[in-house]
């Protein structure tokens, strides 16, 4: 995935994925990734809840997370 995202919380490097900016109802894909590893990630970002299925994308898995409550 070569989209950064910024979430300006000041210096260092800048998150992967955008769970901290979703919305309850917003959905990102994320090609190229095991959902292990997203939901992982996701699980960081308590007391937020996600939905990660594993998805087929023209050929290339990824994962798509919901923002859930």
């Amino acid at each position: 995935m070569s989209e950064q995202y910024d979430d300006n919380r000041g210096p260092g490097r800048p998150p992967k994925y955008p769970f901290r900016k979703m919305n309850v109802g917003d959905t990102v894909i994320i090609p190229g990734v095991a959902s292990r590893l997203v939901y992982r990630r996701a699980w960081e970002y308590r007391p937020l809840k996600f939905k990660c299925r594993a998805v087929m994308l023209g050929g290339v898995m990824g994962v798509r997370v919901e923002r859930l409550v």
